[in-house]
């Protein structure tokens, strides 16, 4: 269940919900992320289409747009779920980014992950970071919104 996610912040600029039709733009930004997050990775268009296609018909999986004067200049692709050891339902945060001159405007994508949060009777809300894409700035901008540290990710190339 999501209702109607489409909130105007302010003139111009408003949070909603992804459709077919942003699929261009929601991959141009993503050709950013692969280059500032992940540069040592290839980007593969076949893996951006495919996550953004199966947000469209899912109950718990959604790509969310921050979009300025009718330009998608930011995003967040997210899934419900639950805990594993624990009865809480959670919303994961898998990629968040929004184009470095209109990042004043992250706010709009946090309130649009939690109305669909509650609209789902979400327990918690759980966002990560990478390391090559402003990690302090988006710490300081969590702790403002309340979010808490509560766990540290690591990773290794298995090859």
């Amino acid at each position: 269940m999501v209702g109607k996610l489409s909130v105007e912040q302010t003139p111009g600029i408003k949070v909603k919900l992804c459709t077919v039709t942003d699929y261009p733009q929601i991959l141009r930004i993503a050709k950013i992320v692969i280059k500032e997050a992940y540069p040592e990775e290839q980007f593969n268009e076949d893996k951006i289409k495919d996550c953004f296609f199966r947000t469209l018909n899912s109950k718990d999986y959604f790509c969310i747009g921050l979009e300025v004067n009718g330009v998608i200049r930011g995003f967040s692709f997210f899934t419900l779920s639950e805990l594993l050891f624990v009865k809480k339902k959670v919303c994961i945060c898998l990629a968040i980014y929004i184009e470095k001159q209109y990042r004043r405007h992250a706010l709009g994508l946090f309130k649009g992950m939690e109305y669909i949060c509650k609209a789902n009777n979400i327990d918690r809300l759980i966002v990560h970071t990478l390391d090559g894409l402003s990690p302090k700035s988006m710490d300081k901008l969590l702790k403002r919104l309340n979010f808490k540290t509560r766990e540290t990710g690591y990773w290794k190339e298995v090859v």
